[in-house]
C-alpha cells in the first residue's frame, strides 16, 4: 500500500512537468521538435520506470523520475518498514469500522439478499422456508438469500445475498456455491422427542434414555421439553490467524462451503474440532472450508487479503494477520415456551429463560466448544447494561471481553422458530405433535379421531411407541416423506415461513434507519394484512381454579381467577360452574351457582375499583353471603376469541396458522375425553342456523370438520367449505351430546394493546373499515377489536377508506395526542356504506421505544345502527381499551394499540 507522502509528491512533479510545458508553448511557438520531445517525455513519465529528460524553456534539460518509479521507491520504503504491503492495517479497518458506525442506525442487516416469494413461502424480504418438503435433506433448514435470476418480482433487496453490520463490521452472508438457488442455509437442531426434561428451579435439562424415563421424572418444577422454541442468530468476533488457528474463510464465514477464495482453492479445516463449526450443539455434518494462511503462497495471500470483504488486516505493532469472523448459530430451548429475553435494548442479559444464571447464553467465539451455561461473568449483556456491557452497539449483545473467545465478541440476534415434536398428534394431549398413534388391533396407525387408533388419556402416551394392546405413537410416521398425523399435514423436521413448527419472530431488522416513506409503506402494509403477525397460542378452558383472594366477589383479573388470561375482555361473557363450594353460602342473588350447572357470567368493572369481577347480568358484583371466594373452586370456558388462558408456559405463533375452534355444549366438552382437559383455540356456544367462526378465515382450500353425536366416543371428519365473506359454516350440533370441530387457516393478530405514547410522526388522515376483504382492512379491523368483518364493498356507497384529519391537538410537554375531550382530534365525517358489519376508524403515529419505531392507532369500534354509524368525527384517546357510548347509545370499544413487532431502528444523527 503506497505511502500517502509519496503519492504528494508524484501529484507535485507532476504540476511542475504541466508548468513547464505551458512555459514552453508560451516562449518557444517555434520550437516544434522540444514541443514533440516533451509530450513523448510527458507521456513516458506516465507509463514507464526509470527517468525522462525534459526541456526547459532556457534550452536546459530536466531529469525527473517518472511516476511508476517514484511508487516502486515508496512501496520499497514501506517493504522495508512494513511487511505485507497488500494488507489492510488495523488502523485502515477501525477507521472504515468507525465511518460504517455512523453511517448506520445500528447493527442489522445492510441489506436482506433475495428470496422467492412465487410459492408464499417467503419470511419478509430475503429469507424463506422450502416450496415443499419431500427430500430429507430439507430437514431443520430455512435459506436465506439467492441469485437473482431465480427470485421473485417482489424483491426490493440491492443485494441477492445478505450483508450484515455488526459493530462496524460488514460481511456478505454466502457460505454455499448453491442450494436450490439460495447462497446460505440456517440449520437448527433436530426437534423434541420427550426423552429431555428441563428443571426450571435449578436451570438443568437432562436427556434421559426414554421418554418413558423423562415423564417419570416430572416434578412441580421439572417437565418434559415438547413445545420448544429455538432462537437463531450470527456471532461476530475477532481472531488472531496463527499456528493453532491458521485458516482464513471468504468473508470471514467459519462454516463457509465455498470451494475458493477469490479464485484461492479451499480445504476443509481439520485443526478444529467439529464442535467449533457446528450450528447448534450436536452438529457434526458442519465443516468450515478455508485457505490455511501459513502454507498459502505470498500471491494467494495477496488475492485475498486485498478483498475488503474477507476482513483480514495486519497489526503492525503485533506483526500479526486478524480476520473478523462469523459463525451461525442456532440455539434449542431449555424448556418449553418462548424465550425469555431476545431484546438487546435492555438491562438484562441474552437468556432463555427467567430462572438464573444457568440460562443466560454463553459466548462461544472462538473457542472449541460453546460452555455449557453463562455464568461467572461469561455471558452477553444487552446494550443497556451499562455495568456489564464493555462496547455497548444498538441491536447486538455484547461478550465480556475474555481473551479465550476474543477480544470482542457480539451476537445479532435473528429470530425464532416454533418446532413441532415427534410425538403423536392430539388436539389436547400434544397439539404440537406430528405422528400417527398407534392402532388396537390392526397394523399400522391413524389420526387420533380413526376408530382403529387407540384412545390417548395422557401426553406420555403420546411420546411411547404403541403396539397393539398399549397406547403410543405409531413408528416411521410424522417426519418429511412419511405421513403424518397432524389436520394440516406437517411434519416434525420441516421448519415453514409461519404458524405451526414454521418461523415465528423475525428479528432481521435494518441496518438503516427507518425513513418516513418505509413508514407509511408499514403502515400500509398493515391497513391491507400484509404485516407479519405475531401472538400467543391460548386455551378457552381452565379447570379447577381457585380464586387467590379472600373476598366475596369473583375478580377476573392478573391477580385472581386469570392468573395468565390474553387480554381484559370487559364487557366480554364467560361460562362458568362452581365445582366444590364447601364453607360458602352465596346471595340471594347467586344461589343458582350452587346448582353445578354452568351459568353465563360478564366481565364488569368493579363499582368501588378498577378491579375486573364476574357478574350475572343485571345483577350485582357480590356473590358470597358468607365464606370467602377463595373457598371455591371453578371451571371457566372463555367464549369467542378476545381472551384465552396461557398453558403453563407461553408459546407464539406468526402469520398463517392452523386454528381449532370448538362448538359445543359446555356440558358436551366436559364429557368429550379429547376435549376435557383443554385444547389451543377458542370456544364458541351452539345456537341454530351458521356458526359464525370467532376468527377471520383465510381463503384455504384445506378447512376440516370433525364431527361426533356421542361425547367424542366417536369422530367422523370431512372437508368443510367456509363462507369467507360471512365466517361463516353449517353447523351440524343439533343437541347436548354433538361436538364439531373447526380446523382452519387464520392470521396471527398485527397489533397488541398499548398505552398512548409520545409521537415521533404521524399522519393527516382516518383509516376507516367495515368490510370483509383482508386489503380493505378486515384483519386490522380484528387485530384492533377482535371483530371479524362482513361488510360489502358495493353496498350502499363508495370505497373511501381515509379521510382528513381536520384537527390535530397534541400535548406540548408529553408530545402525546391529547385526551381531554374538549381537545380531542377532529377528522372528516367517515364515508362507510351502510350495513350491519362491524366497523372500525383509527388515526395512525408513529412513537419511538429504546430507538425502535412502532406503528401506534388511536382506535374506536363503529357500530352501525338504524340511525347510522353513530361516529362523531373525533379520535378517542384511551390507554390501552375502554369502553364509550356512540352517538346512537351503542357501546364502542375505544383503545389505543401498536404493533406487535418494531418496524426498525431510528437513525439518531444529534
Amino acid at each position: 500500500m503506497a505511502d500517502p507522502n509519496t503519492l504528494q509528491d508524484a501529484v507535485s512533479a507532476l504540476n511542475q512537468v504541466a508548468t513547464g510545458q505551458e512555459q514552453l508553448l508560451t516562449q518557444f511557438q517555434g520550437k516544434q521538435a522540444d514541443i514533440e520531445a516533451n509530450n513523448q517525455a510527458m507521456q513516458d513519465w506516465q507509463t514507464q520506470l526509470g527517468t525522462v529528460d525534459f526541456i526547459n524553456p532556457d534550452g536546459s534539460v530536466r531529469t525527473v523520475k517518472t511516476l511508476r518509479q517514484l511508487m516502486a521507491d515508496a512501496q520499497m520504503q514501506i517493504d522495508e518498514t512494513h511487511p505485507h504491503p497488500y494488507a489492510i492495517r488495523k488502523s485502515t479497518f477501525e477507521a472504515i469500522r468507525a465511518v460504517n458506525n455512523e453511517m448506520f442506525a445500528a447493527s442489522g442487516f445492510v441489506h436482506f439478499g433475495m428470496h422467492n416469494s412465487a410459492n408464499s413461502t417467503s419470511i419478509n424480504e430475503g429469507l424463506q422456508s422450502f416450496g415443499s418438503f419431500l427430500d430429507p435433506a430439507t430437514a431443520n433448514l430455512i435459506l436465506m438469500g439467492r441469485n437473482k435470476l431465480a427470485t421473485a418480482g417482489d424483491c426490493k433487496s440491492k443485494s441477492e445475498c445478505a450483508i450484515i453490520n455488526i459493530a462496524g463490521v460488514t460481511t456478505k452472508i454466502i457460505t454455499k456455491d448453491i442450494l436450490d438457488y439460495h447462497h446460505a442455509s440456517i440449520k437448527f437442531p433436530p426437534p423434541e422427542d420427550g426423552s429431555r426434561t428441563f428443571d426450571t428451579l435449578i436451570g438443568q435439562s437432562v436427556k434421559h434414555s426414554s421418554a418413558e424415563v423423562a415423564f417419570a421424572s416430572v416434578t412441580e418444577t421439572n417437565k418434559v421439553v415438547t413445545d420448544r422454541v429455538d432462537m437463531w442468530g450470527f456471532e461476530v468476533f475477532l481472531r488472531e490467524i496463527n499456528e493453532n488457528d491458521p485458516y482464513v474463510y471468504a468473508y470471514g464465514l467459519i462454516q463457509s462451503e465455498l470451494t475458493k477464495i477469490d479464485s484461492v482453492p479451499t480445504q476443509q479445516n481439520l485443526t478444529r474440532p467439529k464442535s467449533y463449526f457446528a450450528w447448534y450443539k450436536g452438529d457434526e455434518a458442519t465443516i468450515g472450508r478455508g485457505v490455511n494462511w501459513l502454507t498459502a503462497s505470498e500471491s494467494q495471500r495477496k488475492v485475498i487479503a486485498k478483498n475488503p470483504d474477507n476482513n483480514i488486516f495486519f497489526d503492525d505493532n503485533t506483526g500479526k494477520f486478524y480476520q473478523w469472523s462469523v459463525a451461525g448459530c442456532s440455539f434449542a430451548g431449555n424448556g418449553n415456551g418462548d424465550w425469555w429475553n431476545l431484546t438487546s435494548m435492555r438491562t438484562g442479559q441474552l437468556q432463555m429463560s427467567s430462572s438464573g444464571i444457568n440460562q443466560r447464553l454463553p459466548p462461544k467465539g472462538n473457542l472449541d466448544v460453546r460452555p455449557e451455561n453463562g455464568g461467572l461473568g461469561q455471558y452477553y449483556a444487552a446494550t443497556l447494561n451499562h455495568q456489564y456491557n464493555p462496547a455497548p452497539h444498538l441491536g447486538i449483545f455484547t461478550a465480556q471481553p475474555e481473551k479465550t473467545y476474543g477480544e470482542e465478541c457480539y451476537f445479532l440476534v435473528c429470530g425464532t422458530v416454533n418446532r413441532l415434536n415427534q410425538g403423536a398428534y392430539h388436539p389436547s394431549f400434544n397439539p404440537l405433535g406430528t405422528k400417527l398413534i398407534k392402532n388396537k388391533d390392526i397394523d399400522g396407525g391413524a389420526t387420533w379421531d380413526d376408530e382403529s387408533a387407540h384412545s390417548i388419556s395422557e401426553k406420555k402416551e403420546c411420546f411411547v411407541q404403541g403396539s397393539a394392546s398399549t397406547p403410543g405413537y405409531q413408528e416411521s410416521t410424522g417426519g418429511i416423506g412419511q405421513v403424518s398425523g397432524r389436520p394440516d399435514e406437517r411434519s416434525f423436521d420441516a421448519i415453514y415461513s409461519s404458524g405451526q413448527g414454521g418461523v415465528c419472530i423475525d428479528m432481521r431488522y435494518s441496518a438503516w434507519g427507518v425513513s418516513q416513506a418505509e413508514l407509511f409503506n408499514k403502515d400500509f402494509d398493515v391497513k391491507r394484512g400484509a404485516f407479519r403477525g405475531r401472538e400467543l397460542l391460548t386455551s378457552p378452558l381452565k379447570v379447577g381454579i381457585a380464586p387467590s383472594r379472600s373476598s366475596q366477589v369473583l375478580y377476573f383479573d392478573g391477580e385472581a381467577l386469570p392468573e395468565k388470561v390474553v387480554n381484559s375482555g370487559l364487557g366480554e361473557r364467560v361460562l362458568l360452574r362452581v365445582t366444590n363450594w364447601v364453607g360458602v353460602v352465596f346471595t340471594d342473588e347467586y344461589q343458582s351457582l350452587s346448582s353445578g350447572d354452568w351459568h353465563e357470567m360478564l366481565i364488569s368493572n368493579h363499582p368501588s375499583s378498577s378491579r375486573l369481577v364476574l357478574i350475572i347480568a343485571g345483577k350485582s358484583p357480590r356473590i358470597i353471603e358468607s365464606g370467602e371466594a377463595d373457598n371455591l373452586k371453578v371451571d371457566i370456558m372463555l367464549i369467542g376469541s378476545k381472551m384465552g388462558y396461557l398453558p403453563s408456559y407461553a408459546i407464539s405463533v406468526s402469520g398463517l396458522y392452523s386454528h381449532m375452534e370448538v362448538v359445543a355444549s359446555p356440558t358436551s366438552v366436559m364429557m368429550c375425553n379429547d376435549l376435557k382437559d383443554g385444547w389451543i383455540g377458542t370456544y364458541t356456544k351452539p345456537h341454530q342456523g351458521p356458526i359464525k367462526l370467532s376468527r377471520p378465515v383465510s381463503a384455504h382450500p384445506d378447512h376440516r370438520r370433525y364431527f361426533s353425536d356421542d361425547y367424542g366416543v366417536t369422530w367422523s371428519k370431512s372437508s368443510v367449505n367456509i363462507d369467507v365473506k360471512s365466517n361463516t359454516v353449517s353447523s351440524l350440533v343439533e343437541n347436548n351430546n354433538f361436538i364439531e370441530i373447526f380446523i382452519y387457516k387464520t392470521m396471527a393478530v398485527m397489533t397488541r394493546s398499548a398505552a398512548n405514547n409520545r409521537i415521533y410522526n404521524s399522519t393527516d388522515s382516518v383509516f376507516s373499515t367495515a368490510y370483509y376483504h383482508d386489503n380493505l382492512g378486515r384483519l386490522f379491523n380484528y387485530s384492533l377489536t377482535k371483530n371479524v368483518a362482513n361488510g360489502e364493498v358495493f353496498n350502499g356507497g363508495p370505497i373511501v377508506p381515509e379521510v382528513p384529519l381536520l384537527i390535530s391537538n397534541i400535548r406540548p410537554l408529553s408530545l402525546t395526542l391529547d385526551d381531554i375531550p374538549s381537545r380531542e382530534c377532529e377528522h372528516a365525517p367517515i364515508k362507510l356504506a351502510s350495513q350491519s358489519s362491524p366497523g372500525m376508524k383509527a388515526l395512525t403515529y408513529f412513537s419511538e421505544h429504546n430507538s425502535q419505531v412502532y406503528i401506534y392507532y388511536a382506535f374506536t369500534e363503529l357500530v352501525h345502527s338504524e340511525i347510522g354509524w353513530g361516529d362523531d368525527s373525533k379520535i378517542h384517546i384511551s390507554d390501552y381499551e375502554t369502553t364509550m357510548l356512540d352517538e346512537n347509545g351503542c357501546t364502542v370499544l375505544v383503545g389505543t394499540a401498536c404493533t406487535i413487532e418494531p418496524l426498525g431502528w431510528v437513525k439518531n444523527d444529534k
